[in-house]
């Protein structure tokens, strides 16, 4: 890369808008692009990349939009050209009159070239013959109108490993998937190619969109759970804004899901209507994690999106019956009973397979988080848990936090979400007076 070359900053808290803006300007220009998916991660690469050449962001984003980021552009006197994204087809707001450009939704090729051009010289441009894409969009979308390429540092050529109107099926895929990674993760299609593929990356998006949106209108659960969340913020001292958070990272990952073909069955498949306890459950569990996450200082989105995966699909392979009656399986299991055997195995065997689930979800930024969370949520402090029956000091803070939150939220769940919270809580503090239990359990007194 040219050491002179820009920096851009692409702020939106949709990784398909990322994804798409990434493609369009790594291939228009000689540039570095950083990404953030709110304002205030945003903010955080503006304190440490003060010599960036361009941002554009997104306006309505969760924790932080685009006016946390143009107000500390201005505060701070930092003359970064800064360009703002919308859906509506003008800005109409005064607090952006001074911004140095406007980009509507869904874009093209063309509008993105025109919009930097204002700002950014046309030394860094340049005409390419063949064009980067990620090679994970080889699982996204149909890419079957395409020639793909991939290039050959040994040769320094390009080679193609697929014919326009040809399908790369998945084994041929893996085939070139490590030499991918080891090539900076990219394959390429020819420029004359670009305009259909960013056509159809968008009908892609707003397919998702549309089917997504419908579902999302029918998670009533979730919202019921919100509402019950409140109270316990009230109980506990919490900001509402923590509510916020979780429906935000909840819904992401629900939409996340739906982009891939694996893991969407199993999202049709959760009970997420107004009278069921599985939906209940995956939310407060969720809400409770990003509360002790906040609580112990953790603030990183990308942990609190692990735990919200998390919480929706830990129970995923059971029966809402089998979640309904798990704590006396989960008795059973401590006991060595043999009662219900078939359950019984199932309720054993859960967290294995929701593991291996959870391997295909997208956009993980710590898999072995995410794996840890979903194997160990049954572990208990005197170590009479499952699968691996694990003692306090066998655990992490992580760890806990999920493992405390799921036997609150099951336990609060039992009593149709009529006992005291501060009772229950009290109640169950003797559970988690080993350490690092403790040291979640206290911010919950």
């Amino acid at each position: 890369m040219n050491p002179h070359a820009v920096k851009i900053l692409v702020v939106d808290d949709e990784e398909d808008i990322r994804e798409l803006l990434h493609f369009i300007i790594e291939n228009l220009y000689d540039c570095e692009i950083l990404e953030a998916e709110n304002g205030n991660k945003a903010v955080d690469i503006i304190k440490t990349h003060k010599k960036l050449s361009v941002i554009l962001c997104d306006r309505h984003m969760p924790e932080g939009n685009a006016l946390t980021v143009y107000r500390y552009l201005c505060e701070n006197n930092l003359k970064i050209p800064f360009i703002l994204l919308d859906n509506n087809s003008s800005p109409a707001a005064e607090e952006f009159d001074q911004a140095d450009g406007f980009l509507q939704k869904p874009f093209s090729q063309k509008s993105v070239f025109d919009t930097l051009t204002n700002v950014l010289s046309n030394d860094h441009s340049g005409k390419k013959s063949y064009f980067k894409v990620l090679f994970h969009l080889l699982y996204k979308f149909d890419l079957k109108p395409f020639e793909l390429f991939i290039f050959d540092s040994d040769t320094a050529s390009f080679k193609r490993i697929k014919e326009k109107n040809v399908i790369l099926d998945k084994k041929r895929v893996e085939k070139y998937l490590s030499y991918l990674r080891q090539e900076n993760q990219y394959f390429y299609i020819q420029n004359t190619d670009v305009s259909q593929f960013i056509t159809i990356y968008q009908s892609h998006y707003k397919s998702q969109q549309v089917e997504t949106d419908d579902f999302l209108d029918k998670i009533h659960g979730l919202i019921e759970s919100f509402e019950i969340a409140k109270e316990f913020c009230q109980k506990l001292g919490w900001s509402d804004d923590i509510v916020k958070t979780t429906e935000f990272h909840l819904k992401q990952a629900i939409t996340e899901a739906y982009s891939v073909k694996e893991l969407k069955p199993y999202i049709q498949a959760l009970d997420l209507s107004q009278a069921s306890k599985l939906s209940s459950h995956n939310a407060l569990i969720a809400f409770l994690c990003i509360g002790l996450l906040k609580a112990l200082n953790i603030n990183d989105p990308n942990i609190y999106y692990i735990y919200s995966v998390a919480a929706l699909i830990h129970d995923i392979t059971l029966s809402e019956n089998q979640i309904i009656n798990k704590q006396d399986f989960i008795l059973a299991i401590k006991n060595n009973s043999f009662v219900g055997l078939i359950d019984l195995q199932k309720i054993k065997e859960h967290p294995l397979k929701t593991c291996e689930i959870a391997k295909e979800w997208p956009s993980i930024k710590d898999p072995e988080l995410l794996e840890r969370l979903i194997l160990n949520h049954h572990e208990s402090p005197d170590g009479k848990g499952f699968p691996n029956q694990k003692t306090h000091g066998e655990m992490d803070l992580l760890e806990c936090v999920f493992i405390i939150a799921e036997s609150l939220t099951h336990s609060y769940l039992l009593f149709d979400n009529k006992q005291d919270i501060t009772q229950l809580i009290n109640e169950i503090e003797p559970l988690y007076q080993e350490s690092p239990y403790s040291e979640v359990y206290q911010h919950l007194l």
